[in-house]
């Protein structure tokens, strides 16, 4: 919500594709998320810009790896630094833009899975270990988001310059996990714009 807010261009353009896709007579379902191509590279963009899980789970490296020159030995724990991965100048170019575009290849289409950023986009970890709740995860959130904006805008509820920079300790809370600190948001009925 706070990036809904502080990007009332990508809130415009998700609700066009919404109206186009769905129309305002009926529910959004979760067969309706592959037809709302933008929708779903903005939830990608949101997952890797404020990365929510900084570190993916402990693994054990059962024999020796020397990966980019660091020697790892058997039996060590280890840990993904996602936060790091999802903003590598050297992968994203700018990592610090919020730009959901960068999902989208030339057609407006989802980039393939062999992209660069595809194979870096790591927000709920990476193959036999990955988050069991992935899909349920992204089913639950094309369906808040899209039934939200299918009816109402949201904008801050005063007057604010809120931001929202996740490396910014006034706006989120970064501890195991990343989350926005509390601020005034208020929803306008579509009918009324």
């Amino acid at each position: 919500m706070l990036i809904l807010v502080n990007f009332p261009e990508y809130q415009r353009k998700i609700q066009i594709e919404l109206d186009r896709v769905i129309g305002r007579d009926r529910k959004p379902n979760y067969t309706d998320r592959d037809n709302c191509i933008f929708l779903k590279a903005f939830g990608m963009e949101v997952l890797r810009f404020a990365t929510v899980a900084p570190l993916l789970m402990p693994h054990f490296c059962r024999k020796r790896v020397n990966f980019e020159g660091y020697h790892i030995k058997p039996n060590s724990m280890v840990l993904g630094n996602v936060w790091f991965i999802h903003h590598d100048k050297d992968i994203w170019g700018d990592p610090w833009t919020f730009r959901p575009e960068r999902f989208l290849d030339k057609d407006g289409n989802i980039l393939p899975n062999d992209h660069k950023f595809m194979k870096n986009y790591l927000p709920f970890g990476y193959g036999q270990r990955q988050c069991a709740g992935a899909l349920f995860a992204k089913t639950r959130y094309f369906l808040y988001v899209a039934i939200l904006l299918q009816r109402w805008s949201f904008e801050f509820s005063s007057p604010t310059d809120k931001g929202c920079d996740p490396r910014d300790p006034g706006v989120f809370d970064n501890r195991l996990i990343l989350k926005a600190k509390p601020f005034g948001v208020r929803a306008v009925p579509r009918e009324k714009q």
